[in-house]
């Protein structure tokens, strides 16, 4: 089965711009504790902000607030940088800071919270550039073996049976469809079905009643290629 060429590269591309950006805020967390004081602070109070009902935001937002004491001698006070849908600290508790020297109410928690946007782009980002990355892989070594089926298999006349939806793959709003043809092997007298890649549209009109080409490995008639070559759209998935 294919999957859609254009598809592919749009996973890939999202991917890799999900990286890219995860490798930014990556960057720039990784500067801010390299030229960032580190100390102790105390939480004071949870900031609370109800849900927004009006905007769709049916979820409650949690961030501590903390105080903690700098190399100036003067204490300063922030809200941590992620909101929670639960209280992540509790009153009283200890945290550590770290905070620019030069301007020390340019605080955050030190924690793996300082990582989170980085650690949730890359994961998603990781996930569309596997997929797209796959699937573009996955097309190479199909197209390869449909151009060994065509150099060394055994082209046989099928039986044009039907153009059919795909029976469960949707791309978008659409269902693809896929040919189906049959052919009885005569020296086993066994009939096999061949079901070709995936189309876009439907070829039924494309089809006339003469008999489609399929290319079947000699050795195992399960590995084969149908040829839809002589369609008005010769590769409808690229």
């Amino acid at each position: 089965m294919k999957i859609p060429m254009g598809i592919s590269y749009v996973f890939l591309a999202i991917g890799i711009v999900l990286l890219a950006v995860a490798a930014y805020f990556g960057r720039e967390t990784l500067q801010f504790l390299e030229q960032s004081a580190k100390t102790e602070g105390t939480v004071v109070k949870i900031d609370y902000s109800p849900p927004d009902y009006a905007s769709g935001d049916t979820t409650p937002t949690y961030r501590p607030v903390v105080r903690f004491a700098a190399e100036d001698g003067q204490t300063y006070v922030f809200t941590g940088q992620m909101g929670m849908a639960s209280p992540r600290y509790r009153m009283g508790e200890k945290v550590s800071v770290a905070y620019n020297p030069g301007n020390p109410r340019k605080a955050r928690i030190n924690d793996l919270s300082l990582w989170l946007i980085e650690l949730v782009l890359g994961v998603i980002g990781s996930g569309f550039a596997l997929f797209g990355g796959g699937i573009l892989l996955a097309r190479s070594l199909f197209s390869r073996r449909e151009q060994y089926l065509r150099d060394h298999g055994l082209p046989v006349k099928t039986e044009f049976l039907q153009a059919r939806h795909h029976p469960w793959l949707v791309i978008g709003n659409h269902r693809p469809f896929v040919v189906e043809t049959r052919w009885r092997n005569p020296a086993t007298a066994e009939t096999h079905t061949f079901r070709s890649s995936i189309l876009m549209f439907d070829p039924t009109p494309q089809i006339k009643a003469g008999p489609i080409t399929v290319f079947i490995d000699r050795d195992n008639p399960r590995k084969y290629h149908v040829d839809l070559s002589f369609l008005a759209v010769s590769d409808p998935m690229a």
